[in-house]
């Protein structure tokens, strides 16, 4: 959650803070794709880890006995993989339809 915010914030918003004060886009359309799908990910990254550690929470405190055998390592591997490839995967969707920001 740490590396989608941080990009987040010095990948697409810093640019566009730039863009605000000036009032007009300098640095091109690229970088206005860009930034906008660097933003877009980032913030579904983010949410899909709120999600993750919800459901860590819910199973620490509902099923507190066997969470140390729902929640293994090798299954939060999975998780983390998981969020990363459904954030691939809305990302080629923006490719495929060939939306424009």
């Amino acid at each position: 959650m740490g590396v989608a915010d941080l990009s987040c914030g010095l990948l697409s918003v810093a640019p566009s803070i730039v863009s605000a004060v000036i009032e007009r886009w300098p640095y091109g359309m690229i970088w206005c794709q860009v930034s906008g799908i660097i933003h877009s990910s980032s913030v579904t990254t983010s949410m899909y880890t709120v999600v993750l550690v919800s459901l860590d929470r819910y199973f620490a405190i509902v099923h507190s006995i066997k969470y140390r055998q729902i929640v293994t390592l090798r299954r939060i591997r999975i998780a983390i993989f998981v969020m990363w490839m459904l954030n691939l995967c809305a990302l080629a969707k923006f490719d495929i339809f060939g939306f424009m920001y």
